[in-house]
């Protein structure tokens, strides 16, 4: 069965997400324990929070579930 979330595409360079380890490819399906299915999830998860906050990241990666702390980076 396939992982619902939101596939990861190529990771910039230096970003919060490659220091994070989120690898392309991952499929994020939870913020902070909360589900996330599409990118309106990700925003109204990540709306009140701020450069420097750091969240959970659930990732499904090659089938396996996995989590890694993301870093929040100012907006651009």
């Amino acid at each position: 069965s396939e992982a619902r979330g939101i596939v990861v595409t190529p990771v910039e360079t230096d970003s919060p997400a490659e220091q994070s380890g989120l690898l392309p490819r991952d499929v994020i399906v939870s913020i902070d324990g909360e589900e996330v299915r599409t990118n309106a999830d990700i925003r109204d998860q990540l709306i009140d929070r701020r450069a420097g906050d750091t969240v959970e990241i659930g990732v499904v990666r090659r089938g396996q579930p996995q989590s890694v702390d993301l870093r929040l980076g100012a907006s651009r």
